[in-house]
């Protein structure tokens, strides 16, 4: 009975290892700005862009994403001031999601390209 407990037990651990190996080496589409649509809605993305902060509040900033096909609205959740360089190229991780029937997305990761 005690050895069943151990099986399961390092079972699992295998299991929870291959899920954190497995979700750093899956990435999201990599999209253009120009191609997100409403069908993307609530799905994963990733995008190379210039950030420009629009607007910012304690916990949150409003940011201009561009690239060469376009413009759209992101939101995110920060506690602490952080400072974009728009001439440097952002690699951007998000959810597309609709705000007052405009799309934008909302940043879960952003690193310096």
């Amino acid at each position: 009975m005690l050895q069943k407990k151990y099986i399961f037990l390092i079972l699992a651990i295998i299991g929870i290892l291959l899920l954190a190996l497995i979700s750093n080496i899956i990435q999201p589409e990599k999209l253009k700005i120009s191609s997100i649509t409403k069908a993307d809605i609530n799905k994963r993305i990733q995008l190379e862009a210039n950030i420009k902060i629009s607007y910012e509040k304690p916990g949150f900033q409003i940011l201009t994403l561009s690239d060469k096909t376009g413009n759209i609205t992101a939101i995110t959740n920060s506690n602490k001031h952080i400072s974009y360089n728009y001439s440097k190229i952002y690699l951007i991780q998000g959810k597309i999601q609709e705000y007052n029937s405009t799309l934008q997305i909302n940043i879960d990761k952003i690193t310096e390209k």
